[in-house]
């Protein structure tokens, strides 16, 4: 049997940790910084090159921000939720023979505390 504790000021803390570092993701572009490069290259393989490369780092910049910014919603999301239940909350799986001979990994719950 597998039990999980929720603390829920851990939670807090995870949310405000991602959204801090959802805004410095943002920060994340080099376009500014390689235009002076492919100006100078204008017209070669390798300015080409260097603007793709350049979209696509900041395409993942934007991406690592928009995940980080869920991910944060989402701890903030059971944070509220594991507020609302009175007293400490702790969710056991069993898993028997049968199910696991089925496939069924952990359809037996327990919830207790709420």
């Amino acid at each position: 049997m597998s039990e999980v504790y929720v603390e829920v000021a851990s939670l807090e803390a995870a949310a405000r940790s991602a959204e801090s570092a959802s805004d410095e993701a943002d920060g994340i572009r080099v376009t500014a910084e390689t235009n002076s490069v492919e100006e100078a290259m204008e017209g070669s393989v390798a300015a080409s090159t260097v603007e793709s490369a350049t979209e696509a780092v900041d395409a993942l910049g934007t991406r690592l921000r928009n995940v980080l910014s869920e991910f944060s919603s989402a701890l903030t999301v059971a944070k509220e939720g594991y507020s609302l239940t009175t007293g400490p909350t702790s969710i056991s799986q069993r898993l028997t023979g049968r199910q696991a001979a089925d496939g069924d990994m952990g359809t037996d719950r327990e919830v207790e505390g709420v």
